[in-house]
């Protein structure tokens, strides 16, 4: 069948209740599949073939279908807004305080990383919504996502446990391809930090970074 007869567009992720309110049953989407016409870039979201390629985007909107409270931070935030010289290894996604089921994805080769946030703040301050293929994706701001790298890094005094810390690598290539694509501005960078973080120790302690970094960044600017 082509995609002409299916009167679907290929800019547009479908799941499988929509697919069956379109009525296309269960057994008929599989032979689609099976026939190419149409593709399946994670188990139970579909794309008819032929549109056009955003690999990135691609994929976060098929996440986004899957799991539409997911908010893409950290490196994979990094790496959409140009702020990463490496692509991440994980995915990683931020769920608010209500959703207690975490998503799961049946594609082995997309490791995803996924964390439940205690407050709301964090999963809905400093986040913007981009549209891709009919979905929203939730992702945190360049400002944002510069404060998640610092809060995760080693350079924050006040994180407590055990997990996995950003080294001062990941930390200062964030920071350079800010003030490189964006602004050498650090205004906005601390009023996220004033509007996000409740402990005063942390904001202090932030602000002394964003000044030593930006006094650092401007030195080597000049020689």
């Amino acid at each position: 069948m082509t995609i002409e007869k299916l009167q679907l567009s290929p800019e547009i992720l479908y799941s499988v209740s929509d697919l069956s309110e379109l009525g296309y049953s269960r057994t008929s989407v599989g032979r689609l599949v099976q026939a190419g016409a149409l593709t399946s870039p994670l188990r139970g979201v579909y794309r008819p073939a032929g549109g056009d390629e955003a690999p990135l985007l691609d994929k976060l909107a098929s996440m986004s279908k899957h799991c539409p409270n997911a908010v893409f931070f950290l490196f994979t935030a990094a790496s959409f807004h140009g702020l990463a010289t490496r692509e991440p290894a994980f995915e990683h996604i931020g769920l608010p305080p209500t959703q207690r089921a975490a998503p799961t994805f049946s594609n082995g080769e997309l490791p995803v990383d996924v964390v439940r946030w205690s407050r709301y703040e964090d999963w809905a301050v400093g986040v913007e919504i981009h549209h891709h293929l009919g979905v929203d994706i939730r992702i945190t701001s360049p400002e944002r996502t510069l404060f998640d790298l610092w809060r995760y890094s080693y350079r924050n005094p006040t994180l407590k446990g055990t997990h996995e810390r950003v080294t001062d690598e990941n930390l200062f290539d964030g920071f350079s391809g800010y003030f490189d694509k964006f602004s050498r501005n650090t205004g906005p960078l601390g009023d996220l930090a004033e509007t996000l973080e409740r402990r005063m120790t942390t904001r202090n302690a932030y602000g002394d970074f964003l000044l030593t970094f930006e006094r650092g960044f401007n030195a080597r600017q000049v020689f």
